[in-house]
């Protein structure tokens, strides 16, 4: 179920509150807005998610617990939900998933996610068609014309009002005909230029004087919200890394319950450890477990004897070691992975498929 284009709209107390659930950061939360009223009130939103036999409706949690003294107690998402979300919060921070919810429109969305995955070298050269495939956009909109009116402008407009990003668009043509777009993205820095035409400058003597005077207490504060946002970022990073690993072995075995180590330890913590003991990153563990749940037949080997997070720091030079040198795992980061499955279900063959994916730079 693809609920990236299932249709929603939260207001931005309840995409705060969605996002604290997701980054299990409830504590951050104000128990006086986040109140029994507010829980009711979120408890009936629903997302609404067309198929091609009609529509699906879910909720977003299938459990909120709401002790008598006014706190939080235990949230849970509905089961569809928290799967989506686990796989989101791996590819997005804090601030990027509180701009993704606060779209309202669904093509925006897949349009914001897709283009994150391009911000770091600026621009994203994509097939036309292979766009139309992946925003699953129905044959009303298949024309061009309508296309950009009702999709593309739509995007740009809300991507540039409500995220870190924006974007624009040349288009590439055979003929007369537009074959494929080219998205050239900048970051959204329209708040941090109103910050700064705000500072109201004071004469040096004053400012001097105020640095000397508060100089030892702000030094503190600050190392210290250093410290604290380090920790509260790496604490984040390793559920991230458990929780991407649960997910991927869900989808592979439905009734999968991940076993911890034979001394009772917890994934989080084994892993907490081996970061701190061998200087590895978090980045590291979640290209290893994502070439481990790969096409890739060697790692559909290691699969077998892989079934927690202990055995997956065990067996990491193992798998770095044959994700470096396999063929295929240098050629497929995991977006060409999917455009390669897009073209495969069409029919097309290896060599067509190399050729499309060299044509749109994801290989």
């Amino acid at each position: 179920m693809n609920l990236i284009n299932a249709k929603y709209k939260l207001h931005n107390d309840e995409i705060k509150f969605l996002v604290a659930v997701v980054k299990n950061d409830l504590a951050s939360l104000d128990t006086n807005k986040y109140d029994l009223k507010f829980i009711k009130k979120i408890m009936s939103k629903m997302l609404e998610v067309a198929t091609t036999d009609g529509y699906i409706f879910l909720n977003w949690f299938s459990k909120v617990n709401y002790d008598i003294d006014g706190s939080l107690v235990d949230v849970k998402l509905q089961k569809d939900v928290e799967l989506f979300l686990i796989e989101l919060s791996t590819e997005f921070s804090n601030k990027d998933l509180k701009c993704f919810f606060s779209l309202s429109n669904n093509y925006s969305r897949a349009i914001y996610k897709l283009l994150k995955v391009h911000q770091h070298k600026s621009y994203a050269n994509i097939n036309l068609d292979d766009l139309k495939i992946k925003l699953q956009i129905p044959k009303a909109l298949h024309l061009y014309s309508n296309f950009k009116a009702k999709v593309l402008n739509v995007a740009q407009q809300e991507i540039k009002e409500h995220t870190d990003i924006s974007f624009s668009i040349d288009e590439k043509k055979d003929g007369k005909k537009v074959t494929s777009l080219i998205f050239h993205i900048a970051s959204n820095d329209a708040e941090v230029k109103v910050k700064k035409t705000v500072v109201k400058k004071e004469p040096v003597t004053i400012l001097s004087e105020k640095v000397e005077e508060k100089k030892l207490p702000v030094v503190k504060d600050v190392k210290k919200e250093i410290q604290k946002s380090s920790l509260d970022d790496e604490n984040a990073e390793i559920k991230r890394i458990v929780s991407f690993f649960d997910m991927e072995r869900k989808k592979l075995q439905p009734n999968y319950v991940r076993k911890e180590s034979s001394y009772n330890m917890s994934g989080e913590y084994l892993l907490r450890v081996h970061l701190k003991e061998t200087g590895r990153t978090p980045q590291m563990f979640f290209d290893a477990i994502r070439w481990l749940f790969s096409n890739n037949p060697k790692a559909s080997f290691h699969r077998q004897y892989i079934m927690n997070i202990g055995k997956l720091i065990e067996h990491f030079n193992v798998l770095e070691h044959q994700a470096m040198y396999s063929q295929e795992a240098v050629k497929f980061n995991e977006e060409a992975q999917v455009w390669y499955n897009i073209y495969k279900k069409q029919g097309l063959s290896h060599e067509e498929i190399l050729e499309k994916l060299k044509e749109g730079e994801y290989i």
